[in-house]
């Protein structure tokens, strides 16, 4: 009977825990296969981290494949019936962790959406684990290498909606808010496949801006200034000249008198609501 006992001990250790802990829809965290580096955490930290987790895992029997046959051959028959295993079992195994990402997102329909087109995206970069015909050996893996930046990209954009969204941003009021507001809103907006556009008084044209993009109108008697301090590639060296035909149209405004104090535009973002198109 004494006998037994070490036995027994050692089966009682062996056994899961009677209430693993949910995340997501999977239990952890000792038991955690879909999101392994998301225990404890909510929803959509679950399945964010699904999203890269499970992409690297059919990435690497993938590279297996590929490392036993050879690229040309390792998308031929059952050559390629692993990594295709692999796509299919963890699209069965992202379902729970996706759908209590989008039930966490519900704060902002533009969350939501962002976060079915991360879903989109993440199908799509399983399905183009496959060697493309005529790739070599660096530019498939710097494809690859690549999907793991739009991963990340997508995911900080999702962060930052349902941020903006949970903390009921106020109304911006002075010049250095402008930064972390136009950040926050550019990744809104690539996260929501938009265009974000944000209106600032020229008193704040000196102030620095992640867009890619800023453009300044100024009205100078019968023509309109448009210069662009900041684009891609290098600045434009004169400002451009747009010639108004104002005895053409008599019904254009004169030029209004400059204003001493120009204030900014305030931006309001709201739970629910797509993000306002704003300028930068």
């Amino acid at each position: 009977m004494h006998r037994l006992l070490p036995l027994v001990a050692v089966l009682v250790l062996l056994s899961p825990p009677s209430s693993a802990e949910m995340i997501g829809g999977n239990p952890g965290p000792a038991h955690n296969y879909v999101c392994p580096h998301a225990d404890g955490q909510g929803a959509l930290d679950c399945y964010f981290d699904a999203v890269q987790h499970l992409y690297t895992m059919c990435r690497n029997i993938k590279a297996i494949e590929i490392l036993e046959f050879g690229y040309e051959n390792s998308v031929e028959g059952l050559n390629n019936a692993k990594y295709e295993s692999c796509v299919d079992k963890q699209k069965g195994n992202m379902k729970g962790p996706y759908q209590a990402a989008l039930k966490e997102a519900r704060v902002s329909k533009q969350a939501g959406e962002a976060v079915q087109s991360l879903q989109e995206h993440w199908l799509a970069s399983m399905l183009g684990i496959r060697w493309k015909a005529g790739e070599s050996d660096d530019e498939y893996k710097t494809r690859l290498a690549r999907v793991y930046d739009e991963f990340k990209e997508r995911i900080e954009g999702i962060r930052t909606i349902v941020a903006v969204v949970r903390e009921r941003t106020s109304p911006v009021g002075s010049a250095h808010t402008w930064v972390p507001m136009s950040r926050r809103l550019q990744l809104a907006a690539h996260a929501g496949g938009s265009m974000a556009v944000l209106f600032r008084s020229t008193a704040e044209e000196g102030v620095s801006t992640p867009a890619h993009l800023r453009v300044v109108l100024a009205s100078r008697g019968d023509a309109l200034e448009i210069r662009i301090p900041k684009r891609r590639g290098p600045p434009l060296a004169a400002p451009i000249r747009l010639r108004l035909d104002r005895a053409a149209d008599p019904s254009f405004p004169a030029t209004p008198a400059p204003r001493s104090h120009p204030a900014p535009v305030p931006v309001l973002l709201e739970p629910a609501r797509p993000l306002p198109r704003i300028a930068a």
